[in-house]
């Protein structure tokens, strides 16, 4: 296993210590919880950089990678829902579920074409999506940590959902961007499934 793989399975398992230090209460939990994430999140770029730098890029790694992606945000967007983190909340729990929607497809269709030995090509405006959904995920993490704190928490939580706003529009951006430019890949795994379901019926 490589060191990459390593550090990535590590990112996984700090997403289950995200949960509970966010629901079960103790001395400074929400802190705890955003620094969890945070230190969670920053994986991300050291096992990419790792494979890339050691060329030891693989397709275990190729799968790991954004499952432990998604399933950290999606984690924390799933807490957030009913948690009174955002302000307009019935209007941020749809935002949640139309980015859930998306991260669910995506990785569905990444992992799709990568069982017929194609790769996906990368999006920037899908790495900027996930930079201002890195930052705006502890900062309303931590905001709660400080509610008693009147003034900032109201500058600190305008912050955060304002990153989160702007995650949203990135994420819907970035999913349509991805679709279009993956268009031919998927089409072509379609078409070889069809092929191959067609021999099956001639034989």
């Amino acid at each position: 296993m490589t060191t990459a793989t390593k550090i990535t399975l590590a990112r996984i398992a700090l997403i289950p210590v995200f949960i509970v230090t966010f629901l079960v209460e103790f001395p400074y939990h929400y802190l705890i919880s955003g620094l969890v994430y945070i230190l969670s999140a920053s994986t991300d770029w050291v096992d990419g950089a790792i494979a890339r730098k050691t060329g030891t890029v693989t397709n275990l790694g190729r799968i790991l990678d954004p499952v432990a992606d998604k399933a950290l945000s999606i984690s924390a967007m799933i807490l957030f829902i009913g948690g009174k983190v955002f302000y307009f909340e019935i209007a941020f729990i749809v935002m949640i579920s139309i980015m859930i929607f998306r991260e669910l497809s995506i990785s569905i269709m990444r992992l799709y074409v990568l069982y017929h030995g194609k790769t996906l090509a990368a999006d920037a405006l899908g790495k900027i999506k996930t930079i201002f959904l890195n930052i705006a995920v502890p900062v309303l993490v931590i905001d709660k940590q400080f509610e008693y704190l009147e003034t900032f928490n109201a500058v600190w939580k305008w912050i955060g959902c304002s990153l989160f706003f702007i995650a949203f529009v990135m994420t819907v951006v970035s999913g349509i961007n991805y679709l279009v430019k993956n268009k031919q890949v998927v089409n072509e795994c379609r078409e070889k499934d069809k092929n191959v379901e067609e021999n099956n019926d001639d034989n």
